[in-house]
C-alpha cells in the first residue's frame, strides 16, 4: 500500500543486448555536464572512463566537429581561438581549456585531441550526450561555436538547428568514431538539463529535435543504442526535489540514480557494489575535511 511518503513512480524500462566487464571495459564519454557527472561517478568507482576531448559540449554540431577533427587529424590553429580579458578561449572548446597565452591554448587543445584519438581506438563503449539543439553562430562568418565564453552577445546569432542538421551531426559523429574503432558500441543519451530556462517552449522544441534525431540514428546505425536518462529524470523521478536550486540541473541524487540505472544494465549488478564503495569513500573524505575544518 502506497502512502504520501511513498508516491507512485512511472518506471522507465530499458535494456542493452550486451554486458561489459566494469573492471576491464574502456569507456569514452562526451557531451553535456550531466554526462560529465555520470562519468565522474563511474571513474570514481573504478571504471576506466575518460571524457570530453574538448571539455563539456552541449550542441550536436560541436560534438561532431570535435570527433571529426580527432578522426581526420585536423589540428587546432590560432584561428580557432579568441582573446578576451587576458585569456585565450577556443571557439571549439569549453572554458576549462582557456589559457593565458595563445600558444598554451593551442598546445593543450592539440594534446587532448591526439590523446583522445588513442582512447577512442581502445574504447569498448562511447557515450554521446547532446543537450541542446540551440546554437550560437558568429555573425561575421556564421561559424557555430561550442561556447560563447561570455563575450558580447552582439557577436552572435542564436538559432535552433533543423532536424536534418541534428541527424547529420549525430550520424557524422558516429562515422568519425567508426573511422578509429569499428568494433566499439556507441550509446546515445539526451541530457535532462534545461538549457532555455527563460523559454521553456524553446527548450521543449530543442529536446524534441534531438530526441527524434537520436532515435533515427539508433534505428539506422548498427551497434548504436539509447539510454533513457532524459526519461528517467523527467518521467520516473518527475519532481523538483531532484533538481538543484536553479531548477535546471539535476542534483547529486538524480545523477546518482540515473548512473546506477545505467551501470546495472550496462555492467551488471557487480558494478553497484563498486559504486557503493566509492560513495562510502567520498562520505568518509568529506567527514574528515569537516573535522579538519
Amino acid at each position: 500500500m502506497q502512502t504520501v511518503l511513498d508516491p507512485p513512480m512511472t518506471k522507465v524500462n530499458f535494456d542493452f543486448p550486451f554486458r561489459l566487464d566494469p573492471e576491464s571495459a574502456r569507456v569514452v564519454s562526451a557531451g553535456s555536464c550531466f554526462a560529465a557527472n555520470m562519468a565522474d561517478l563511474l571513474a570514481a568507482a573504478g571504471v576506466k572512463c575518460e571524457q570530453n576531448p574538448n571539455g563539456i559540449l552541449y550542441n550536436p554540431y560541436s560534438l561532431y566537429d570535435s570527433f571529426r577533427r580527432i578522426a581526420e587529424e585536423i589540428g587546432y590553429t590560432a584561428e580557432d581561438f579568441v582573446e578576451c580579458d587576458g585569456l585565450w578561449h577556443g571557439w571549439c572548446h569549453h572554458g576549462s581549456f582557456s589559457r593565458a597565452s595563445l600558444e598554451e591554448a593551442v598546445c593543450f587543445a592539440e594534446k587532448e585531441r591526439i590523446r583522445f584519438a588513442e582512447l577512442l581506438r581502445q574504447a569498448d563503449l562511447v557515450i554521446l550526450t547532446p543537450a541542446s539543439a540551440s546554437v550560437f553562430e558568429l555573425r561575421e562568418n556564421r561559424r557555430i561555436v561550442a561556447n560563447c565564453h561570455k563575450l558580447p552577445g552582439t557577436l552572435f546569432r542564436r538559432r535552433l538547428l533543423s532536424y536534418g542538421e541534428c541527424v547529420d551531426a549525430l550520424e557524422g559523429t558516429v562515422e568519425a568514431v567508426r573511422r578509429l574503432n569499428s568494433f566499439c558500441r556507441i550509446m546515445f543519451t539526451l541530457s535532462p538539463v534545461r538549457h532555455n530556462p527563460g523559454d521553456l517552449v524553446t527548450n521543449a522544441r530543442s529536446k524534441a529535435l534531438l530526441l527524434a534525431a537520436i532515435h533515427e540514428c539508433v534505428d539506422r546505425l548498427p551497434e548504436t543504442f539509447y539510454f533513457p536518462a532524459y526519461e528517467i529524470v523527467m518521467d520516473e523521478l518527475r519532481d523538483y526535489r531532484f533538481f538543484k536550486e536553479d531548477l535546471c540541473h539535476p542534483n547529486e541524487t538524480a545523477v546518482r540514480i540515473v548512473t546506477r540505472s545505467f551501470a546495472a544494465v550496462c555492467f551488471g549488478e557487480r558494478v553497484l557494489a563498486m559504486l557503493d564503495e566509492a560513495e562510502r569513500k567520498l562520505r568518509r573524505s568529506r567527514h574528515i575535511e569537516i573535522r579538519k575544518g
